[in-house]
């Protein structure tokens, strides 16, 4: 897994919204990815979770909506500094 900030292509322009359809198209090409995205606000609550988080951690985007902490419970613990640095870079 691949831990990346997706949120630098969504440039903001002035008055804080995004570029016409950019979310749209984000939203498409996350949803086609067989690889796991999500989004995550700085509370680490669920901003975005694509379809693929049930075929690679077998909960559904229901379940991690459900329960804030899930997330963090299934990170192995020899990736958990890491996972936490990139969170703290990231927000």
């Amino acid at each position: 897994m691949s831990l990346t900030d997706a949120s630098a292509p969504l440039q903001r322009q002035p008055g804080g919204t995004a570029p016409a359809g950019a979310e749209k198209r984000y939203r498409f090409i996350a949803d086609s990815s067989r690889d796991w995205e999500f989004w995550l606000d700085a509370n680490g609550r669920f901003l975005y979770n694509s379809p693929s988080c049930k075929r690679i951690t077998g909960y559904d985007h229901e379940e991690f909506d459900a329960d804030r902490d899930l997330l963090f419970r299934i990170v192995h613990p020899d990736d958990r500094p890491r996972f936490d640095a990139h969170r703290r870079n990231v927000h």
